[in-house]
């Protein structure tokens, strides 16, 4: 699809796996070509690096094993829960490459503990917490740091930006209006 768009920019903009997709398609041979076009990249909570939910998803405990079981009935088929799983063999664990026109925001929920919006959203960042500060399980927060690109952090939101998710109107609007104002900068240069 970016391929065949013609010369206009473009404003990708992924949400969780979604980022894990553009990284991937950031990897391909043709990427050069077929994000030609694309001015910016807005990343809302994209899982970069695999998700450390999933190592857990798939462990032999009990607990794990009946979320398994539960997750097949709305999901029959958990292969797409395997990609996510964070691994050094990976596809996902390859570095993000961002061409050098294209601009990259991530954003990132920050929360501690206590933000947990829920009981599961305080599970899932229990059972993720020992590899280090996360956004509730599908991102940790020092590989968040370290992604090219610009990071906003919302403090004390989980990976689905609550309880802060009222906010996300304000947020993707001062992002279009940051991609508005830069690209009208690029125009008259």
């Amino acid at each position: 699809w970016l391929v065949q768009r013609d010369s206009a920019p473009i404003v990708l903009i992924s949400i969780s796996k979604g980022g894990s997709d553009i990284k991937l398609a950031l990897n391909q041979p043709d990427a050069d070509q077929a994000f030609r076009n694309v001015a910016f990249w807005f990343n809302l909570s994209g899982i970069l690096d695999g998700a450390p939910l999933v190592s857990w998803l798939f462990s032999d405990s009990l607990r794990s094993r009946w979320t398994r079981l539960l997750l097949r009935r709305y999901c029959p088929d958990l292969r797409i829960a395997r990609e996510l799983e964070r691994r050094p063999d990976s596809p996902l664990a390859r570095p993000l490459r961002l061409p050098p026109h294209m601009e990259a925001i991530h954003v990132v929920g920050f929360p501690l503990a206590r933000h947990a919006a829920n009981r599961l959203s305080r599970r899932n960042y229990a059972r993720v917490e020992p590899n280090g500060p996360n956004d509730g399980g599908g991102i940790l927060l020092a590989d968040a740091v370290g992604w090219p690109g610009l990071l906003y952090p919302i403090w004390s939101a989980d990976h689905y930006l609550r309880p802060t998710a009222f906010e996300i109107d304000r947020i993707t609007t001062a992002l279009f209006e940051h991609a508005a104002r830069e690209l009208s900068a690029r125009v008259s240069l």
